[in-house]
């Protein structure tokens, strides 16, 4: 998602200024916040489902902080206070960084594993650049 809204981060610019306007119409703004809503709460009921959650955890309070989280940096990165080459690690690690607080046992080390790499080797770091580069190579 990121990669193509760098083609439009105008049109990125004014969604996000949308998003967290305090006078934008409850409809509109559910629009937008429902799919990221939904995306994220897959992934981290699939989380609770195997117990990868700390007990404490409420899903759905989660789910909430980590759309803000993303919301936030994508507006940042619209703004042009992130720049162009750091915004898919910062988001991504930043990302993580949120949700390790959150996980236990397997998947918290596979986390916790994930953002050491990132920080050491950034980009190459991230499973999707993996696939990409190695599609590459094989076409």
């Amino acid at each position: 998602m990121v990669q193509r809204n760098r083609k439009i981060r105008n049109y990125i610019r004014a969604i996000m200024s949308l998003y967290f306007s305090s006078d934008v119409d409850y409809d509109i703004w559910s629009a937008m916040h429902s799919p990221a809503m939904h995306h994220n709460r897959e992934w981290i009921g699939a989380l609770e489902a195997k117990k990868h959650l700390q007990p404490w955890v409420k899903v759905d309070s989660l789910v909430e902080d980590i759309v803000r989280f993303e919301y936030a940096t994508i507006n940042d990165w619209a703004q042009g206070r992130i720049p162009d080459d750091e915004i898919i690690v910062r988001l991504v690690s930043g990302y993580l960084s949120c949700m390790l607080g959150a996980l236990r046992g397997a998947a918290r080390k596979e986390v916790d594993a994930l953002i050491k790499d990132i920080g050491e080797r950034g980009m190459e770091a991230l499973p999707l650049a993996r696939k990409l580069r190695e599609h590459k190579e094989a076409a």
